[in-house]
C-alpha cells in the first residue's frame, strides 16, 4: 500500500504534459473478487481511449498513451494484483504513468482533460480524521498514517530502524567531523558525549530522538496533521524535547511498543483513535459554528466562484466540500473570472476539485464530507482567513448561478 502525502498531490497538480488521464477503481486484497479488478481496469482504459479520441487524438496515439495501464491489465493475476489495498489510482500523461495503491475504496471513474482529476484523493489528505502515529522505543521506530478506519506504515527508507542503527549513523558523522577538524587544525576535544551510567544512556536516547526528528522533518515539513506518540514515558519525554514537528498531540499512548512483545498495529490504532476521535469531532462542530457566525461578513460563503478564486490566492482557511458532487466550469484566476457549466467537457474542470486542491496546497484545512454535512447551502462552504474585498470576488460571467 502507498501512503499519499501533500507532496504527491503537489507533483500531480504541477504535471504539465497534456492530455492528463485520471483513472480510479476499487480493488480487493484477497478472494475471488481480485480476478475482477483487471477486468474493471480494462473497461476503464477503453473509456479513457474513447475520451482521448473525442479530444482529437488518433486511435493509435491514444492506445500508445494508455499502454502502461494496458500492461497492468495484461498482468492478469500476477504479482501486481496480489498486492492491492482498497483502491487504485492511475495518472497518465505522455511522459508516463504514476500509480497509487491506496486505503480508499474509490468509485470507478475516468476523467480526461488538461489536468488530473484529484478530488477522490481528498479523504486521504483531509485533516479531519487523519493523523500520524509514531511508535518509538529503543528497539524500534515506526511511523504510521491512520484514520478512523485504517492504519498503515509509512515507508521511509532513511528512518533508523532502532537506537543502535541511529547511533551507528551518528558515529559515522562524528568520524567525518573529526577528520575535517583534523585537516583544518581545529582543536579536538576528547571525551565529548561520554558520561557514566544513566546520563550516558540518556544522552544516547537524546541523540537517537534528534536523528529520528530530523528524518521525519525532511519528509513531513509540508504536513499539518496531528501526530500521536506511543512508547514508554521517559523515551517519549526526551523525544518531545527534541521534536520540531509542530503538531504533536499532548495525549499519548504509554507502554511497550517494540515489535516483539509490545502492542501490535491493531491495538495501537484502537488506542490512538480513542485519543483523536473527540478532538476531530469537537473541531468540526466548532468549525461549523464559526461558518454560521461569519456568514454575511465577507469571511464565509457557499458561492463556489468566490471560493475557487480565494483558494488559488491562499485565502481559504477551511473548506467543506461534498465528496460525491461535481460543479463543472472554467476558471481564469488572472481575470478573477469563474464560469459555471452544466455539463462536463474536456475543457471544463470540477470546480469543487480545484477549490479543495488549492486549499490543501496553501495550508488550509479541507473537510471532504457527505453533501448533507455542508454548512449553509450548496456543495461547498468556505471560511476565509480574512473578509474578502469587492475586488477579490468573481467577476460577473455567463453561466449558472
Amino acid at each position: 500500500m502507498t501512503v499519499f502525502a501533500t507532496a504527491d498531490l503537489q507533483n500531480l497538480v504541477e504535471a504539465q504534459h497534456q492530455p492528463c488521464v485520471s483513472i480510479y477503481l476499487p480493488t480487493h486484497k484477497a478472494g475471488p473478487e481480485t480476478r475482477q479488478d483487471p477486468i474493471r481496469l480494462k473497461d476503464l482504459t477503453r473509456q479513457a481511449q474513447q475520451q482521448l479520441v473525442q479530444l482529437g487524438l488518433r486511435e493509435d496515439d491514444a492506445r500508445q498513451l494508455l499502454m502502461p495501464a494496458s500492461n497492468l491489465v495484461q498482468a492478469g493475476d500476477g504479482e501486481f494484483w496480489r498486492h492491492q489495498s482498497h483502491g487504485l489510482a492511475l495518472f497518465i500523461t505522455p511522459e508516463g504513468m504514476q500509480e497509487y495503491r491506496l486505503p480508499e475504496s474509490f468509485e470507478e471513474q475516468v476523467v480526461v482533460g488538461d489536468r488530473f482529476y484529484l478530488k477522490p484523493l481528498l479523504p486521504l489528505l483531509q485533516n479531519n480524521g487523519r493523523f500520524f502515529l509514531l511508535a518509538l522505543s529503543q528497539g524500534a521506530v515506526r511511523l504510521y498514517l491512520a484514520s478512523r478506519d485504517a492504519i498503515a506504515p509509512v515507508p521511509l527508507e532513511d528512518l533508523p530502524a532502532n537506537l543502535e542503527d541511529a547511533l551507528k549513523y551518528d558515529q559515522k558523522e562524528a568520524q567525518l567531523r573529526f577528520h575535517r577538524e583534523a585537516r583544518n587544525h581545529t582543536p579536538i576535544r576528547h571525551g565529548q558525549g561520554v558520561g557514566t551510567g544513566g546520563e550516558e544512556k540518556k544522552d544516547e536516547i537524546r541523540r537517537y530522538c534528534q536523528i529520528v526528528d530530523r528524518t521525519l522533518q525532511k519528509h513531513l515539513h509540508l504536513e499539518n496533521m496531528p501526530m500521536v506518540l506511543a512508547g514508554v514515558e521517559y523515551v517519549l519525554d526526551i523525544y518531545r524535547d527534541s521534536s520540531t514537528y509542530p503538531h504533536l498531540v499532548e495525549e499519548q499512548i504509554t507502554g511497550k511498543v517494540d515489535p516483539e512483545g509490545g502492542m501490535d498495529d491493531e491495538e495501537l490504532h484502537q488506542r490512538a483513535w480513542e485519543i483523536m476521535k473527540p478532538r476531530f469531532a469537537a473541531t468540526q462542530r466548532q468549525t461549523v459554528e464559526t461558518f454560521g457566525s461569519f456568514q454575511g461578513t465577507g469571511q464565509a460563503t457557499n458561492r463556489i466562484q468566490d471560493i475557487v478564486l480565494a483558494a488559488y490566492r491562499g485565502q481559504v482557511d477551511t473548506l467543506f466540500v461534498a465528496t460525491h458532487a461535481h460543479q463543472w466550469g472554467t476558471v481564469d484566476p488572472d481575470a478573477s473570472k469563474v464560469t459555471l457549466t452544466e455539463q462536463q467537457s474536456p475543457k471544463t474542470l470540477d470546480l469543487l476539485d480545484i477549490a479543495a486542491i488549492h486549499t490543501v496546497l496553501n495550508g488550509g484545512t479541507v473537510y471532504a464530507v457527505a453533501a448533507d454535512q455542508i454548512p449553509g447551502t450548496g456543495h461547498a462552504a468556505a471560511i476565509f482567513r480574512y473578509p474578502l474585498l469587492s475586488n477579490q470576488v468573481s467577476a460577473a460571467s455567463p453561466g449558472l448561478e
